[in-house]
């Protein structure tokens, strides 16, 4: 019974989990969705810290790994003229990666794999879909281009989570104070830079 278990007290999966989900939870916050990348974060980080509780962290390597992931995942972004210290970032994850344990317990090429993955995730995923985010706001300022506009729902929306919306040929996140099926018209009747708020189309019946 015990070995099958032996999973949830892994050093491994522990440290890819808590990366994971700071990934997911900084995406989240960069580019709020429809809450599937919030609840995935909350389930990878609320599992990685009860199995880190029953093992033996190196906290300073902790606090070294979670500012390097940080670091190169929300940095650009907060301070770009800056961006090109983030690669730093990459060097803290590995060097807390390294060393979360206070017996070394991760495999040195799962580490670096991690970090391969977070350079490649940030460059050819995060930061494209930021720069092309960052158009979003000049359409929201001129709100005569996107409030009023109909369109269909392609992700359904439940209330308090956003779902997503075809307006003017786009996909925008968008949140309604009903829930609303995938098909359904809808009209934006809000626009307060990304966050865009619609209302349902009620069909009239003759």
């Amino acid at each position: 019974m015990l070995s099958s278990l032996s999973w949830m007290v892994d050093p491994t999966l522990a440290y890819v989990l808590l990366v994971m989900g700071i990934w997911v939870g900084a995406t989240a916050v960069l580019l709020p969705g429809t809450g599937v990348a919030e609840v995935i974060a909350l389930l990878a980080l609320g599992v990685s810290a009860w199995m880190l509780s029953q093992l033996s962290v190196h906290w300073l390597g902790f606090v070294v790994l979670v500012s390097g992931v940080m670091g190169f995942v929300v940095f650009p972004f907060m301070m770009p003229r800056f961006a090109r210290w983030a690669e730093l970032g990459l060097v803290f994850q590995l060097i807390g990666g390294l060393y979360l344990y206070i017996h070394p317990m991760n495999h040195v090429w799962v580490v670096l794999v991690m970090v391969g993955l977070a350079f490649v995730y940030n460059r050819f995923f995060l930061v494209p879909l930021m720069r092309r985010m960052q158009r979003y706001p000049q359409v929201g300022n001129d709100a005569q281009q996107l409030l009023g506009a109909v369109g269909s729902v392609t992700l359904p929306i439940v209330p308090p989570q956003r779902g997503v919306a075809q307006l003017n040929g786009e996909l925008w996140s968008v949140k309604c104070e009903v829930a609303v099926e995938r098909g359904a018209s809808v009209r934006v009747v809000a626009v307060n830079g990304l966050d865009v708020r619609v209302e349902p189309i009620e069909t009239q019946y003759s």
